[in-house]
């Protein structure tokens, strides 16, 4: 293989990368989205019904939310190009992938049995998305971690 052929190939794998980081990303802020939606919903109704402790919690859970998807958006419309990328660290970054897809599952899965009005329930729906909250951060992270290897700004 030549120098011009390895660079086309190079140039192919980035473009296959990152369409496949946009992708990953749009999926991300669409879950992201519509958990906020649900922690909305729960905010104004536990405004109205003066359920303060409600009320706290689904103001941090938002915050927390927010954030991500604010680094995540940031993260999208920066302008680099990718060095090409060891197969171990693409393995990686699959796998990283899937467990933040399944992440995303649960998530939906607890939004879709999730109700604002019961009490034992809500402490449940709080610990177990702050959990996946916690495990997301950590997963993206390190997927983070592992690009910023690869990436070239300019």
């Amino acid at each position: 293989m030549t120098d011009n052929d390895k660079s086309k190939a190079g140039g192919i794998a980035e473009q296959v990368l990152r369409k496949e980081e946009q992708r990953f990303h749009d999926e991300v802020l669409k879950c992201l989205d519509t958990l906020s939606g649900k922690i909305e919903e729960c905010r104004t109704g536990a405004e109205r019904s003066g359920r303060e402790k409600l009320f706290t919690m689904m103001v941090s859970l938002r915050s927390r939310v927010e954030t991500i998807a604010n680094s995540i958006s940031s993260e999208i419309q920066r302008k680099y190009s990718l060095d090409p990328v060891k197969d171990g660290d693409l393995a990686r970054i699959g796998e990283i992938d899937g467990k933040i897809m399944k992440i995303i599952e649960e998530c939906g899965l607890a939004l879709s049995g999730f109700s604002c009005s019961s009490a034992e329930r809500l402490s449940e729906f709080n610990e177990n998305v702050n959990a996946h909250m916690r495990e997301f951060d950590r997963l993206y992270g390190e997927r983070s971690k592992i690009l910023r290897l690869y990436r070239v700004y300019g």
